[in-house]
């Protein structure tokens, strides 16, 4: 979603470039060409890191992979805790030596949720 309205801004300066609104100097339309050359590359980043992102769960483990980071892996059995906030819709899942933040935006969250408690021990998981 986020990446969906910067490139809607990026398409407003767009017609800001073409139409010449209100522009009346050189470096004011830099200004403008900048803007849409920065809010494009940043909204086609977030899309591309929103569209890579897959999360595998197996018997074993839970592995995460995204576009521009390492992929993660976490064995169930490493598993300290869970911690969902409804709030941030943000699932943290801790072991000692790593993280995992899984937004609830990635594809099929609810039956993901359902395999996390499937997998990890009831007293490890906290819903806010």
């Amino acid at each position: 979603m986020g990446g969906v309205v910067v490139l809607c801004i990026s398409a407003l300066l767009l017609v800001v470039i073409i139409t010449k609104w209100e522009i009346d100097e050189l470096g004011e339309m830099n200004a403008v060409i900048g803007l849409f050359c920065f809010f494009f590359l940043l909204g086609i980043f977030v899309m591309l890191n929103v569209a890579q992102y897959e999360v595998t769960v197996s018997q074993k483990s839970i592995l995460v992979k995204q576009l521009f980071r390492s992929e993660k892996r976490l064995n169930w059995k490493d598993v300290e805790t869970v911690e969902f906030s409804s709030k941030s819709g943000i699932m943290t899942i801790q072991s000692k030596s790593q993280t995992i933040h899984l937004m609830k935006s990635i594809h099929h969250f609810d039956r993901l949720l359902l395999l996390v408690k499937k997998h990890v021990e009831p007293s490890k998981i906290r819903f806010e």
